[in-house]
Order: structure tokens, then sequence, then C-alpha cells
């Protein structure tokens, strides 16, 4: 998603300073859009906001030199020990449930362990052997946005309007 307001360069003129106003404007809008975009996610989904706020990617941040803002999500899949999957030694594998609404399902010969690098994630055996194993995996922040994208979109735009005029009031009453 991309936001900018280089469109209104002509009120650069007047006797405030819009740049950095309209930066502002932008960065705050650029926050508040990825902040609903956590919400949405982590509503549907069984993860926590921090762990998709982490998984996001970076935004670039608007300047008063360059009046663009970028909020993008990239990015692997995710492990499903982030959607909070469960073992014990008494159950046939490890249960996990992706979407909040759902049950936990057990996935069976699944197991739950931490690499020697530190990462933790949910394993199958291949083929009765004890190795290769492979991870499960659930889907990437990218294809948990994909239905929502529209709507932050349309949120932006009155945002961004009410942000920028309130950034406008503010540097106007400061040079007073």
């Amino acid at each position: 998603m991309h936001l900018s307001v280089e469109n209104l360069g002509r009120l650069t003129n007047l006797g405030f300073q819009f740049p950095k106003a309209s930066a502002r404007a932008l960065n705050k809008t650029m926050l508040h859009v990825r902040t609903q975009a956590v919400k949405a996610v982590t509503e549907k989904y069984r993860i926590k906001g921090a762990d998709v706020k982490a998984k996001m990617g970076p935004t670039r941040k608007a300047t008063s030199q360059s009046l663009k803002a970028v909020f993008r999500s990239v990015g692997r899949r995710i492990s499903l020990v982030y959607f909070g999957a469960t073992q014990k030694r008494t159950w046939p594998g490890a249960r996990v449930s992706m979407y909040r609404k759902e049950k936990r399902t057990t996935i069976a010969h699944a197991f739950i362990a931490t690499m020697p690098s530190g990462h933790k994630g949910v394993f199958l055996r291949k083929a009765g052997t004890s190795l290769p194993i492979l991870e499960r995996t659930g889907p990437a922040v990218p294809q948990m946005l994909k239905g929502i994208w529209d709507k932050l979109q349309a949120l932006a735009g009155p945002k961004l309007k009410a942000n920028l005029v309130h950034e406008i009031e503010w540097e106007r009453s400061r040079k007073l």
C-alpha cells in the first residue's frame, strides 16, 4: 500500500512547514493502517499481534523530502508453533488450530522440537525414518491479509485526510 501527498505540493508555499506536517500525517496513517491490519489478522487467526507485526516486513516512512510512506507485507510461511501448537507425551501428535473459531485438531505423528539454531517448530518424520524431518507451516502474513487489503485502503484515505488537517492545524498554532 502506497500513500503519498505529492499532488498537494502546491501548498508548500504557505507560511508553515507543509512537508514536515504531511510527512507526520503519512507516518501516523501508516501506523494506523498497520495496527488495523494486525487486528484483522489476530481476529481471524490464532496468532499473537507481536508475531504478526514481526513477520510483516519493513515499512518505509515518509520524510519532508520524500512524501511517500509504504506499508507492505512480505514474508515466508509461519511455523505452526506461532498458532499455539501444543504437545503432550500422551498425545499421538501435536495439536493446533490456525483459526480462532476452530477446535484444535491433532496432526498425527507430529512433534514440537527446538532446532540447534533456536528455531522452534512442528515437525514430521519423512517415511518412518529418523531423518529427514519436515516442518509443518501455516500461511504467510501476506496470505492472511489477502481479503482485507481493500478494507485497509478504504480506511487509509479518510484517516490520511484527518491526520493531515490535524498536523496542518498544529503547525499553524505552533507558528503563532
